[in-house]
């Protein structure tokens, strides 16, 4: 939800003690990302608000900013960044759904063997433990330890294009002139480990679910 300066400490602590409740906010204005999975949870949580649609995360802070509307359903780690790139920005704690990230394939033959390959990098990632250092690393407040290593993209084996979304901190997002990100990082790390290249297109929810 949005609040001045004024009141960010008395907000942010009425948020993180659980005192501000989802339903103090039905019947408000409400921001949706175009074609995302946030517009059903959006209408089933708040039947009673008023729906604005935005492209993107970023448009969703100013409008918020600008008091065009008064909140927006989002993931936690986006809310949280958000909040603590800017503390007159604030979230709910208790969280609406649990839910699982996904990177989507679509159903040629080749993306059929990228799916295969890119689950075993993740089996392979969250049974060494690197899994866990990415979430540590992209999801803290420490920036110096955010960097990636791009070199050893061979593209013996092809290339492989990734549509991602430029502005959804931590999972990908443009810093110093480069696309950042857990995301980000996660798919140069399989294309270097089976020889691809990665190339990625950036595009907003809905250029991503068309694309593919």
């Amino acid at each position: 939800s949005r609040n001045s300066n004024a009141d960010t400490a008395a907000v942010e602590s009425k948020t993180a003690g659980g005192e501000i409740s989802y339903s103090d906010f039905d019947g408000k204005r409400f921001g949706i990302k175009t074609g995302s999975s946030f517009e059903k949870i959006t209408m089933d949580t708040f039947p009673n608000a008023e729906y604005f649609y935005f492209d993107s995360t970023s448009d969703e802070i100013a409008a918020l900013q600008a008091d065009k509307i008064d909140a927006f359903v989002d993931d936690e780690p986006v809310a949280r960044m958000a909040h603590n790139e800017n503390s007159s920005i604030d979230y709910i704690r208790e969280p609406i759904v649990n839910d699982d990230y996904c990177f989507g394939f679509n159903k040629s033959e080749r993306a059929t063997t990228l799916l295969g390959e890119f689950n075993n990098y993740l089996a392979e990632i969250k049974a060494n433990g690197r899994c866990d250092a990415l979430v540590e690393k992209w999801f803290s407040k420490d920036e110096s330890a955010k960097t990636i290593e791009r070199a050893g993209l061979t593209g013996e084996n092809g290339s492989v294009l990734v549509a991602v979304i430029p502005d959804n901190v931590p999972f990908a997002y443009v810093a110093n002139n480069e696309l950042q990100g857990y995301a980000v990082e996660m798919m140069l790390e399989f294309g270097r480990k089976y020889g691809y290249e990665i190339n990625f297109e950036q595009a907003n929810t809905a250029a991503c679910m068309a694309g593919l």
